[in-house]
């Protein structure tokens, strides 16, 4: 029998599935089909993607948009709830793929997530667990060191995408000269087409007056930014990993706030947990969320395997 190396089925790569499907959901359930893809302007969208967009899901069923919006909200669902990764998966990243390169208005969250979601395919293929909030499998065979082998190799380079975003990000505004003069946060703060409420907009003007004020909360991000970046370099167990988190999470909560970025919100919260979490070290809270529904309703009769308690090994 062969030792026990780390594996990366936990319900840690699980949560970041379950916020990529949940959060392009929640878009397509939330936002009317004919104005995210339009059908006039979808080949025009389309064209982005090169020449497999004709592929595209929402290509494909251009004609019945609202049929369309039904069942990849169905299929996303599914996902985000943690059934049959293996399964669910290849459906999930060509969901998100289509989206990227049909949709009218993307934004950086929408392509955060698609790349997540195509670079986890090797792991999630290989996950045999029935949902991915079940413990890690034991590694007993050739096979599924193998698998184990591929999937870890994937989890790598999920860090390493995540935290290349982030140093583009940094790099990036060193060449803009409101960013490198600390000036950039109060002009998009007061910008009229994604800035401030008016009202809000004045008390905000008072707080930023102050040149230290405004320098500040322009290059803390920039810092954080390449810290992030940086974490490459930390072990798994790093204490500062934690914290890093919690920062990112914080400072992304606050574009939400000021700017109103929601689905890129939850894109770079999945990022966040896949750059900074150790994949072996699953969360509690989705364990017992888990097993709170399973014993509340009887859902295994539409769902097999969910009577399995996940919090058992």
């Amino acid at each position: 029998m062969l030792g026990q190396p780390a594996v990366p089925w936990t319900n840690v790569y699980g949560l970041a599935r379950t916020i990529l499907a949940g959060s392009l959901a929640w878009t397509l359930t939330a936002t009317d089909p004919n104005i995210l893809f339009r059908p006039a302007l979808t080949s025009i969208a389309g064209a982005s993607g090169g020449p497999l967009s004709s592929c595209s899901f929402f290509n494909l069923l251009g004609a019945h948009l609202a049929l369309a919006r039904y069942v990849a909200v169905g299929a996303l669902l599914l996902t985000a709830a943690g059934w049959r990764p293996r399964f669910t998966a290849p459906f999930h990243a060509w969901l998100t793929w289509s989206f990227a390169v049909s949709c009218v208005p993307l934004d950086g969250g929408d392509q955060v997530a698609n790349a997540l979601a195509l670079i986890l395919l090797p792991v999630a293929v290989t996950d045999s667990r029935q949902w991915h909030w079940d413990p890690a499998p034991k590694v007993e065979s050739s096979a599924a060191f193998i698998a184990s082998r591929v999937a870890l190799s994937a989890m790598m380079a999920v860090r390493v995408q995540v935290a290349c975003i982030y140093l583009h990000a940094a790099i990036g505004k060193f060449s803009v000269k409101e960013w490198a003069n600390g000036t950039a946060i109060y002009y998009w703060m007061l910008d009229p087409r994604i800035g401030l409420p008016d009202r809000l907009g004045d008390y905000v003007v008072s707080f930023l007056q102050p040149a230290g004020v405004s320098a500040l909360l322009t290059w803390l991000p920039v810092l954080l930014e390449l810290m992030l970046f940086l974490s490459l370099a930390l072990r798994p167990d790093h204490r500062a990993r934690q914290w890093l988190l919690i920062g990112g999470l914080i400072f992304h909560l606050g574009n939400v706030i000021l700017f109103g970025l929601g689905s890129f919100f939850l894109s770079m919260s999945a990022a966040l947990i896949l750059l900074l979490r150790p994949f072996d070290f699953p969360f509690e809270f989705p364990v017992a969320a888990f097993d709170w529904v399973r014993s509340r309703f009887p859902v295994r009769r539409f769902l097999p395997g969910l009577e399995g308690s996940c919090s058992k090994s």
